[in-house]
């Protein structure tokens, strides 16, 4: 009977401690805002406006907004009227550098293919070299736009992302 006791004890008292893994918020009478896991840490007095906030561990940074977006009950792949699918423009994005990786590649063979001292005008092979020249040219200008192209979107999925993420904390602000 006594080994039942205990054991029903040691549940009541051990399990919301090995189950809960938050952290609690609160704001001090002179406006500091202070963040424990402890509750009997926050003091008495200031338990009435206290948030408990879950904690994500080692979520992602688009998890946790995703996360927050749920709990705020907004959509998760489009909190904010913004991103509709942030992992489609991210693969779209990862495309991008792989075939700016490919496009380098080739400039630097290209580059490597001509020779380090350019025939003589006069010479018949300078008329190969001026195409081979001309080719890498090509081969930059495209190298330039996908790059710019590829910017361009990696700017514009960060700024959507930063933006969706100060519109999920000012949505959570006091």
């Amino acid at each position: 009977m006594l080994l039942k006791k205990i054991t029903i004890y040691a549940v009541v008292v051990l399990l919301p401690a090995c189950g809960w893994a938050g952290y609690y918020q609160y704001r001090d009478a002179s406006g500091v805002v202070h963040f424990t896991d402890a509750i009997a840490e926050v003091p008495e007095n200031q338990r009435a406006a206290l948030q408990i906030h879950q904690d994500l561990g080692d979520a992602t940074p688009r998890q946790k907004i995703a996360d927050k977006a749920a709990a705020s009950g907004q959509t998760q792949g489009n909190p904010m009227g913004r991103l509709e699918d942030p992992d489609a423009l991210e693969n779209q994005l990862k495309t991008l550098k792989g075939d700016l990786d490919v496009a380098y590649r080739e400039i630097t063979d290209a580059k490597e293919r001509l020779p380090s001292d350019p025939p003589a005008s006069d010479d018949p092979a300078s008329i190969d070299y001026a195409r081979q020249v001309r080719d890498l040219n090509a081969l930059i200008a495209a190298y330039e736009k996908k790059r710019q192209e590829y910017e361009k979107g990696v700017n514009a999925f960060n700024q959507e992302i930063q933006s969706t993420a100060d519109g999920l904390a000012a949505s959570e602000s006091p």
